[in-house]
């Protein structure tokens, strides 16, 4: 740390966490709203290439699988919401 007090720190990061904590609350309604669902295939890539050099246990790679989940159906989530926020006629390009 930088001579910063636990108080301060937390003071600090407070905000930004609470953020995070409100975007990944929001896409998680949309994803069960829009009914957003994730390939299992995808899930087992996206784990395996997080484990990949690693030894983990059975219940390691079940928490990393539910973590991939989690992940990728808030992309979906995020990327349906610029679906539905950018006008059909705009020059904007998602990636």
């Amino acid at each position: 740390m930088s001579g910063q007090s636990m108080e301060a720190l937390r003071t600090e990061r407070r905000e930004p966490a609470a953020s995070r904590v409100r975007l990944e609350l929001a896409l998680d309604a949309l994803a069960v709203a829009e009914g957003i669902e994730v390939d299992e295939n995808q899930v087992e890539r996206e784990a395996r290439t997080v484990a990949e050099g690693r030894k983990i246990d059975a219940v390691q790679r079940r928490r990393l699988e539910d973590l991939a989940r989690r992940d990728l159906r808030r992309r979906a989530a995020g990327q349906r919401l610029l679906e539905i926020v950018t006008p059909e006629d705009s020059d904007f390009i998602s990636t």
